[in-house]
């Protein structure tokens, strides 16, 4: 018979919950906050493992040219249980908020320098997504890898090597089918389709009985977003440096999009969906995050001697790896202007 095994032996019970050593009481003067404290972030790392633990499986199913309906369908299930534990890990601060600025004045002192900047983790998480080193915003003027014991540089240093999220979705997309067959061409459709609906909305305006200057206004307007649509639809004038990704994957990303309701592209649109969702859950993340320390704060330095609620709220701004995605929704045109392709 398999040996009986304990509820607390199996999750190791006796170790973790004796890791919560208060730095107040071994100052003599113990702060009854500082428990949430410590085990509301220690949870947050129990997550972090888990999500790491999702991507890492995420990538391996993306790995190869030829991906089956079946790896998708992996990938977008466990996408959306990373969006989950965001979600959660959102709803986790307002158990955080539950303290008071001065009950954290309490204790803060002795925290000096740790910092949740140091999570060599949630560092990873970013790394694993695809965030550019250089969209990165400093922290007090230094690279994100210097506030990191020795060990752990080199482990996050090396990740930013690797593979990542970012890099499988741009490849995956770029080797998209359906676009182009013998008798279907979906960039030509497109482009004929978006100019014609310029075309008729400068004629709307024409006809409108709103004064002469408001219409040269509207049709400047009308003409500076075509103009927009026109370079971003030309390999030629495409703008590499506002976009992250390549110009075939945002086509492929664009078409999917697009003709989400045929059957064979609703899985892939799925995984868009819940890239978006990704992105935007860290970014309420982030933001939540500069509220608190801004409310427990102030214009206070942080512990770990940023600028505190100002770096945070700088960070939200600017470390998102899949807002191309968000971008996109620009060049969106109605799908039922759009002819459907016979092979869909």
């Amino acid at each position: 018979m398999p040996k009986k095994i304990q509820y607390s032996d199996y999750l190791n019970l006796e170790n973790i919950l004796s890791t919560q050593n208060l730095e107040s009481t071994k100052l003599g003067d113990e702060s009854h906050e500082e428990m949430l404290f410590i085990i509301t972030h220690q949870t947050y790392e129990l997550w972090f493992k888990q999500i790491l633990w999702e991507l890492d499986s995420i990538l391996k199913e993306l790995d190869g040219k030829n991906i089956p309906d079946h790896s998708m369908s992996v990938v977008v299930h466990r996408l959306k249980r990373v969006n989950e534990i965001w979600r959660l890990l959102i709803e986790q601060i307002r158990v955080l908020e539950s303290m008071t600025p001065l009950e954290f004045l309490e204790f803060r002192n002795a925290l000096y320098p740790a910092s949740g900047f140091q999570s060599k983790q949630f560092r990873l998480i970013e790394n694993k997504l695809g965030l550019n080193t250089k969209d990165r915003k400093l922290h007090s003027g230094c690279p994100y890898h210097q506030f990191l014991k020795e060990e752990e540089q080199s482990q996050v240093l090396e990740s930013e090597t690797q593979t990542t999220l970012k890099n499988a979705i741009e490849n995956w997309l770029e080797r998209t089918p359906y676009l182009k067959t013998q008798n279907y061409n979906f960039w030509k459709d497109y482009k004929s389709t978006a100019k014609e609906i310029f075309e008729n909305e400068i004629r709307l305006i024409n006809k409108s009985p709103i004064k002469d200057s408001e219409k040269l206004s509207s049709i400047n307007s009308v003409k500076t977003q075509q103009k927009e649509f026109d370079e971003f639809m030309s390999k030629e004038t495409f703008k590499k440096d506002r976009w992250s990704f390549s110009f075939e994957s945002l086509q492929a990303a664009l078409f999917i999009q697009l003709y989400r309701h045929e059957p064979k592209l609703q899985l892939a649109n799925r995984l868009i969906e819940e890239l978006i969702q990704l992105d935007e859950q860290m970014t309420l993340w982030r933001s939540r995050h500069a509220q608190m320390a801004y409310r427990m704060l102030g214009e206070k330095v942080g512990t770990g001697g940023s600028n505190g609620a100002s770096y945070l709220k700088e960070a939200t701004e600017s470390h998102s790896v899949f807002k191309d995605f968000f971008r996109l929704t620009t060049y969106f045109i109605k799908g039922r202007s759009l002819k459907r392709p016979k092979h869909l």
